[in-house]
C-alpha cells in the first residue's frame, strides 16, 4: 500500500490549520476522533469507525508536523499508508492515557493552550476518565473547545478531496444504472442491497450503505411489486472518502399519481440545487423549500422530520451500516455562509402512501456557483424498469 495523498497535500491541511491556530492562539490540536486523525494522519484506519480499544491519535504542534500516537499492531500501515514519521507506540491493554501525557510533555505543551473535540458533531475517542487523567497530569495545560476548527477544515475541501467524492459519485452513479436495470419484481431489500454491493465492488471500491424502500399501488410493500416504485439510496468510499444521493424508478407501469408527485419534486430539488453559490447561508436553502413545496401544494415531509434537508460530505465510516456526515447541515437553523470548496447534498423530499420522493443531489460550491457531481438523471419523468 502507499499513502493515498501527496506531502503537498498534507502540507496545504496543515497550513491551513496553522492558521486557525495562530487566529485563536492554540499551540496544539490533539485529534482523538478517528475522523481527524484520518484527516491529519493519512493513516486510514479499517472502517473508519471508532476505535474505543485502541485509540488512534494525533497532536498537530503550530507550525510543526503531527505525531501520531498508536498501538504498535498499527505501525506497518501507518509506515505504508501515511506519510508522518514521528510516532509514539504503545502495546499493552487497556490504553493508558500516560503516553498522550508524556508525548504532550516532549513537545513542550506542558503549559500550552491545547484544541480539542469538545462542540457541535465532534467527540473525544477517549474515554472521559482518561481524559481527565490527562488534565490532572498536566494541571498547567489548558484544553480548549476546538471544534470549530476540525470542522472548519473539514467542511472545505481541497481539490484532491473533491476528486475522491467526485470517483465515488461516478461509481455509485454506474452502480445504480445497472441495479434497477436488473431489478425484478419480487426481490426484496437484501436481494437488492447484494446487487447495489455487488455493482459498486466490481469497480474497486467500498460500498458505504444502501437504504431500499419498496412501495406497491396501496402502500409500503416488503418485497418489489408491480406497478409501484422503488427508491434507492447509497453511496461508495475511495480512499476513506464518500458520496450519498439517491434515486427512483417505477416497476412496470408508473401511476399517475407517482408521476406527478416525482416531477414536482424533482423540479424543486433542481430549482434548489441551482440557488448554490459562495456567499449563500444554507438556511436560505431550507427556507426556499418550504416556499416551493408550499406552492407545489406539497408538504415537507424531510424537514419536518429530520430537520434538515441537506448536509455536507467527506471522510465518512465504511461500515456499511454506519451512517457519517459533516457539517454544515442544510437546515432553518445553521446560518453556516458557503463558501468555494465545500460539498454538500440537497435532498428534499416527500413521503406518501405510494412513494418516497427524495431526489437527492451531490454538489460542489465553486467560485461562481456550483458543479454538480452526482450525475444528472437526464429523463424530467420519473424513470420505469421491468417493463415486460
Amino acid at each position: 500500500m502507499e499513502p493515498y495523498f501527496t506531502k503537498a497535500e498534507y502540507e496545504i491541511r496543515y497550513k491551513r490549520a496553522y492558521e486557525l491556530m495562530a487566529a485563536r492562539d492554540l499551540d496544539a490540536l490533539f485529534a482523538t476522533n478517528v475522523i481527524n486523525y484520518t484527516y491529519f494522519g493519512g493513516h486510514v484506519v479499517p472502517g473508519l469507525a471508532p476505535w474505543t480499544t485502541r485509540p488512534f491519535l494525533l497532536v498537530l504542534p503550530m507550525n510543526e508536523k503531527p505525531v501520531v500516537i498508536a498501538q504498535l499492531g498499527a505501525k506497518e500501515g501507518i509506515v505504508k499508508t501515511s506519510n508522518i514519521r514521528r510516532t509514539k507506540f504503545w502495546t499493552k491493554l487497556p490504553f493508558d492515557v500516560s503516553i498522550v501525557e508524556e508525548t504532550l510533555k516532549e513537545l513542550n505543551l506542558s503549559k500550552g493552550k491545547v484544541g480539542c473535540e469538545f462542540g457541535l458533531e465532534e467527540h473525544l475517542g477517549i474515554s472521559q476518565n482518561d481524559f481527565v487523567k490527562l488534565q490532572r497530569g498536566l494541571p498547567k495545560a489548558k484544553f480548549v473547545d476546538a471544534s470549530d476548527i476540525f470542522c472548519g477544515l473539514r467542511m472545505v475541501k481541497t481539490q484532491a478531496e473533491i476528486e475522491c467524492i467526485r470517483k465515488t459519485c461516478q461509481v455509485t452513479s454506474d452502480a445504480y444504472e445497472k441495479t434497477f436495470s436488473n431489478l425484478r419484481v419480487g426481490m426484496s431489500p437484501d436481494d437488492v442491497q447484494a446487487l447495489f454491493f455487488g455493482n459498486i465492488a466490481r469497480q474497486n471500491l467500498t460500498p458505504h450503505f444502501i437504504l431500499c424502500r419498496f412501495w406497491s399501488k396501496n402502500g409500503r410493500s416488503m418485497h418489489i411489486k408491480r406497478e409501484g416504485v422503488v427508491w434507492l439510496d447509497g453511496g461508495s468510499v475511495y480512499k476513506g472518502y464518500r458520496c450519498d444521493f439517491s434515486r427512483m424508478v417505477a416497476v412496470g407501469s408508473i401511476a399517475e399519481n407517482a408521476r406527478a408527485m416525482y416531477t414536482k419534486m424533482r423540479g424543486i430539488t433542481w430549482k434548489l440545487v441551482e440557488m448554490v453559490k459562495p456567499g449563500l447561508k444554507v438556511s436560505d436553502i431550507a427556507r426556499a423549500a418550504i416556499r416551493l413545496q408550499k406552492e407545489a401544494g406539497v408538504g415537507n415531509a424531510k424537514l419536518e422530520s429530520i430537520g434538515r434537508i441537506g448536509h455536507g460530505l467527506g471522510l465518512g465510516f465504511g461500515d456499511p451500516y454506519s451512517f457519517s456526515t459533516e457539517l454544515p447541515s442544510v437546515s432553518l437553523e445553521d446560518e453556516t455562509v458557503l463558501q468555494p470548496g465545500m460539498v454538500i447534498t440537497i435532498e428534499p423530499g416527500e413521503t406518501t402512501n405510494y412513494g418516497y420522493f427524495t431526489l437527492e443531489e451531490d454538489l460542489v460550491v465553486t467560485e461562481d456557483g456550483y458543479e454538480l457531481l452526482s450525475e444528472e438523471v437526464s429523463d424530467p419523468e420519473l424513470p420505469l424498469v421491468c417493463k415486460a
